[in-house]
């Protein structure tokens, strides 16, 4: 995951042997430690202009 704007980057490593799993947890780790930060500032700005 990668945010183009502020330039940061997020890398996932494990050593799981299944894909989806992994996959699924890696997107759950970013939401939790990254996405949430980024994300809910710019829906409530986005909510406010409505």
């Amino acid at each position: 995951m990668c945010g183009l704007i502020d330039a940061y980057g997020y890398i996932t490593l494990g050593t799981s042997h299944d894909t989806s799993e992994f996959a699924c947890d890696s997107l759950f780790q970013w939401w939790v430690n990254e996405g949430i930060i980024h994300s809910l500032p710019a829906m409530e700005s986005e909510r406010e202009g409505w």
